[in-house]
């Protein structure tokens, strides 16, 4: 039952939109497009919400699949969004990039540096923010067991991934009578390494910035490793927006549009699981005040456009 309401409210939400995109037609002075894939065009509720502040603000706003065979050339700029299958197509991704003439944000060059978490966790290095430590191996030369020994003794269980991935996928969280259960041949790049937390159970901190303005915060169970999704909007301690401060402002990242950081805390210390830049939801929805917070990220959205 409450999936079914669920799907109605979001009907009504699309319906909304399309109704006050036919008022506003002759008000828009830009056309942008909010990029999406094949499978989750026009289907989440973020990209849909942002779609109708940006109507508000007499900016036309199409959501797009990345993968469709139209000019993206005919608009003022495209916005990265929920373009959840670019791993499994990761060089014609690299090339639709490449075809594009218009701004973009983020630019593609923060996104293609952003692709791989070794080069995160290099740039991190580069800049001594701690992290959570992470061994990367080549998918066809990698001895778990001989890892584990050599790097991770004092831990029980590893959490074993791509470092080019989304959403989870080909996530495993293994002990030493499991190995044998995580599945590599699919995977793209090298895989990534690392100790399991329990802290992680605590759930992860989620820090949004818009074009290097602190936006938002919350405490989320991203679900991948437990069955739990919660997610609240929550007032972080200075210690941790002070790192996020540090991160954000790095070099390599000037100019972004959006940015997420996501952090667990272990025995008092935070430390830095990874910097979204590519397409990260936002969680604006989980945040009582939505409102406002779209309305600061259209903002900055019109500044770039300008």
């Amino acid at each position: 039952m409450y999936k079914r309401l669920r799907k109605i409210k979001f009907k009504l939400i699309i319906l909304r939109n399309k109704v006050y995109s036919y008022i506003k037609k002759n008000k828009f002075k830009k056309v942008i497009a909010i990029i999406s894939c094949d499978k989750y065009c026009n289907k989440i509720k973020e990209d849909v919400e942002l779609q109708y502040y940006l109507y508000k603000n007499n900016i036309k706003a199409d959501i797009v699949s990345w993968n469709s065979n139209i000019d993206f050339n005919k608009y003022n700029a495209l916005i990265i969004r929920s373009i959840w299958d670019f791993q499994d197509n990761l060089d014609k991704f690299i090339s639709w990039l490449d075809s594009i003439k218009i701004p973009i944000f983020n630019n593609a060059n923060i996104i293609k540096n952003n692709i791989d978490k070794e080069n995160q966790y290099n740039l991190m290095d580069k800049y001594k923010i701690k992290h959570v430590k992470t061994v990367f191996c080549d998918k066809d030369n990698i001895n778990i067991k001989d890892v584990w020994e050599k790097n991770f003794n004092d831990y029980e269980k590893l959490v074993i991934k791509p470092s080019i991935s989304e959403s989870g996928k080909s996530t495993y969280l293994i002990d030493k009578n499991n190995i044998d259960s995580v599945k590599l041949d699919n995977i793209n790049g090298k895989v990534m390494i690392q100790p399991f937390h329990d802290s992680i159970k605590n759930g992860e901190y989620s820090i949004i910035y818009f074009n290097h303005n602190l936006s938002h915060t919350v405490l989320r169970h991203s679900g991948v490793l437990d069955n739990s999704t919660k997610i609240s909007k929550i007032d972080c301690d200075k210690e941790l927006i002070e790192i996020c401060n540090k991160i954000e402002s790095i070099e390599e990242f000037k100019n972004y549009l959006f940015l997420r950081l996501d952090f667990i805390k272990d025995n008092e210390n935070y430390l830095l699981l990874e910097i979204e830049l590519i397409d990260p939801m936002l969680f604006i929805n989980n945040c009582e005040n939505k409102k406002q917070i779209y309305s600061k990220f259209v903002k900055e959205i019109k500044e770039k456009l300008q």
